[in-house]
């Protein structure tokens, strides 16, 4: 397993993960209506987030080991980054897919008619 690679692109994904989780914090509806959506698109993007952390630095311990005793990765940290490789990917997955559920679903959603104010209440125009 090459350890490099796998840091290199557990930063990219890592760096999806939090940027879609600030996005649906800011983008999201907070009313009744997408709650719930809310609520879970961002619990799984935050799990995401977390597992791409600790994948990061279980990543990292394991090329110092490699680098510093030239021996092969222990068996329990390919173990950690296997399991916390296939959770990170599939929950950013999940949560990308769901954030796009939902901003499309308000993309289409009807929206409600504005209501147009009179010029006279906006500029205090008397009519004559």
């Amino acid at each position: 397993m090459n350890i490099e690679s796998l840091i290199d692109f557990n930063k990219y994904t890592l760096a999806l993960a939090a940027a879609a989780f600030a996005y649906a914090l800011e983008k999201l509806p907070s009313g009744d209506s997408g709650h719930v959506a809310t609520i879970a698109t961002l619990s799984v993007l935050a799990v995401s987030t977390l597992a791409g952390i600790l994948l990061f630095s279980v990543a990292t311990s394991a090329s110092h080991h490699v680098a510093s005793s030239r021996s092969d990765i222990p068996a329990l940290h390919l173990n950690a980054i296997r399991w916390l490789g296939t959770l990170h990917s599939v929950l950013l997955t999940i949560g990308v897919i769901s954030l796009g559920t939902v901003l499309l679903a308000q993309l289409f959603s009807r929206a409600e008619p504005s209501k147009c104010r009179d010029l006279t209440v906006v500029f205090g125009i008397q009519a004559h």
